[in-house]
C-alpha cells in the first residue's frame, strides 16, 4: 500500500483484492488432504518437489563439464582473429588501402 496520489488506483486494486483473497476458505478436509499428499511426496520436510536449490537461491547440484557445451576449435579461431588487436589493425590498413586505391582510380 502505497500513500502517494500517483499510486491511488493500484493502491485501491491491492485493497480490493486483499478482501477477495481473506474472504476465501477451504475446507478442513481438503486442507489436511492436501497436507498429507505434500508430506507423503515430499523429503519429510514438507516440500513437495525436488529441490534443484538451495534457500540462498544458488543451484544445489553443479552441472558435469561434459554436460556443458563446448565450442568447436573452429569457432574459437574465428572468434581470436575477430578480436585480435593485430587483425584489426590489418583490416583498418586494408580498408585505408582500398580507399586510397579507389581514390586513384577517380
Amino acid at each position: 500500500v502505497n500513500p502517494a496520489a500517483s499510486d491511488y488506483d493500484e493502491t485501491q486494486h491491492v485493497l480490493s483484492y486483499a478482501t477477495v483473497a481473506r474472504s476465501v476458505k477451504i475446507s478442513e478436509v481438503d486442507y489436511n488432504r492436501k497436507r498429507r499428499a505434500i508430506a507423503m511426496n515430499g523429503d519429510g520436510d514438507g516440500s513437495a518437489t525436488q529441490h534443484t536449490h538451495g534457500t540462498n537461491g544458488r543451484p544445489l547440484k553443479r552441472k558435469n563439464k561434459d554436460d556443458l557445451q563446448k565450442s568447436s576449435p573452429q569457432k574459437v579461431l574465428k572468434l581470436k582473429k575477430k578480436l585480435s588487436p593485430r587483425a584489426m589493425l590489418k583490416r583498418k590498413r586494408e580498408q585505408i588501402e582500398a580507399a586510397r586505391k579507389r581514390k586513384a582510380e577517380l
